[in-house]
């Protein structure tokens, strides 16, 4: 993937981050969910290893629309914020 590919996936990685902020401040969960699951692909796509393994954390621990998330969210959303921040900045 050359630069201003990279470039683009970085801006929407951060724009999905920033709308993943407003779910969890709405608390909709079906929105937070939708977030993650966006971040993982964009993560995927990017070949961003431990941004995609943060992602697949938090997708797991959400489970599927219509149950309760796992205790332990919160810990696999701050893992995956981690891992958004460090991926940025290395990638700059």
């Amino acid at each position: 993937m050359n630069a201003p590919d990279t470039a683009v996936h970085l801006d929407a990685m951060r724009a999905e981050g920033s709308a993943l902020g407003h779910a969890l401040r709405d608390h909709d969960m079906t929105e937070i969910r939708f977030r993650a699951r966006c971040l993982h692909a964009i993560a995927d796509q990017l070949a961003l290893a431990p941004v995609l393994m943060a992602a697949t954390m938090l997708v797991e621990c959400l489970g599927p629309d219509g149950t309760a998330p796992a205790h332990d969210y919160g810990d696999a959303l701050f893992a995956l914020s981690d891992a958004i921040e460090s991926a940025t900045r290395s990638l700059r």
